[in-house]
């Protein structure tokens, strides 16, 4: 029997647990023209989902006749990524088939219908959308993971405009927390500030655990506390399913611990833990001395001063990495974390 789980990066797994909320919010959001949603950003911690969110929901738009769906790199000229993926959809190519003008760029050939010259790319593209709306087509852009760079900006400016058109263009990307909210702080990005946003959040423990338990054969005792370990987190869920599949452990023991631990570190823990700044890793050192904590224990176990306190609590917040259970009381959020911070402690200290 194949693995089930998967531990690919953004790949859709064979098991799969729905986020139904955030399918119906996305799906009645572009289809129901009353909702006029032309923007979604599905943001949230690293390994939370959001690759695989989005994978899924192009599937289901892919689906209809009448959407095109187009994955877009955003390290490349976007717009001309726009533009040559269009005109090789062949539900479309022949549409765009005109001897009347022909525009080329980067060794692609295009044969626009129009009297008036193209001069560029966004031109182009702007012509091949009316073409695409006089044949009630929509257009859906799909990127993964968004960020502030010169192609974005780009990418803004045309999208804005062609929205404010009329034209049928619809964007669905994910995004880091920290990326998307310093994209929406930019005044050259000011689509991105009213893009609506979707946070990604923890699974539910009672649906991981009845996967668990039909797709593994696990008790129901074992699977809730299988579930329970992975504490809601998305790709925990798919590599703790992955293990106890080789494995075909019946208890949580130090071996199955370990194996979960080095693969949560591979996979998620040391790029999330790259990514945070000096003081945002002095303040988790805070959690050293236990996972759940009051504000005062974790100022007194890192280097935070108490007037930053407040700050670098609501980035980790932001960030997914840390929550606040109770008035004056902290604890972290993705599964064996806190394990993870008592190793980095004592190889930093080495």
């Amino acid at each position: 029997m194949k693995n089930p789980f998967g531990l690919s990066f953004g790949i859709l797994p064979e098991n799969f647990i729905r986020r139904e909320e955030i399918i119906a919010t996305v799906m009645d959001g572009f289809v129901d023209e009353e909702n006029d949603a032309k923007m979604y950003i599905l943001t949230g911690v690293r390994g939370s989902g959001k690759t695989v969110m989005l994978n899924y929901l192009k599937k289901q738009f892919e689906a209809m006749d009448d959407w095109l769906v187009l994955t877009i790199n955003p390290e490349m000229d976007i717009l001309e990524s726009i533009a040559s993926k269009l005109y090789e959809k062949g539900s479309m190519k022949r549409y765009f088939l005109k001897t009347s003008f022909n525009f080329s760029f980067h060794g692609i050939g295009f044969s626009i219908e129009g009297n008036t010259p193209l001069k560029n790319i966004e031109t182009l593209l702007e012509k091949m959308m009316e073409i695409i709306k006089d044949k009630k087509k929509k257009v859906l852009i799909a990127i993964d993971e968004i960020s502030n760079s010169d192609n974005i900006k780009v990418f803004s400016h045309t999208f804005k405009n062609m929205v404010n058109n009329g034209l049928p263009i619809y964007l669905l990307a994910t995004g880091l927390y920290e990326n998307v909210y310093h994209m929406s702080n930019e005044k050259t990005l000011t689509f991105i500030y009213r893009a609506k946003k979707i946070h990604v959040d923890s699974l539910n423990l009672t649906s991981i655990a009845q996967s668990y338990k039909e797709t593994l054969q696990l008790d129901d005792v074992f699977a809730k506390k299988c579930a329970a370990l992975t504490e809601g987190y998305a790709s925990a869920y798919q590599i703790l399913g992955s293990i106890l599949f080789k494995t075909k452990a019946k208890k949580i023991d130090d071996d199955l611990l370990s194996q979960f631990d080095s693969y949560l570190e591979e996979i998620n823990y040391e790029k999330l833990w790259e990514d945070l700044s000096l003081m945002d890793k002095e303040f988790l050192y805070g959690f050293i001395a236990q996972k759940n904590n009051k504000a005062a224990v974790v100022i007194q176990n890192s280097k935070i001063a108490k007037t930053s306190y407040s700050r670098y609590r609501d980035r980790l917040m932001k960030k997914g990495i840390i929550r606040s259970d109770s008035y004056g009381y902290l604890s972290l959020t993705l599964p064996r974390l806190y394990e993870y911070i008592q190793r980095r402690k004592i190889y930093d200290e080495i």
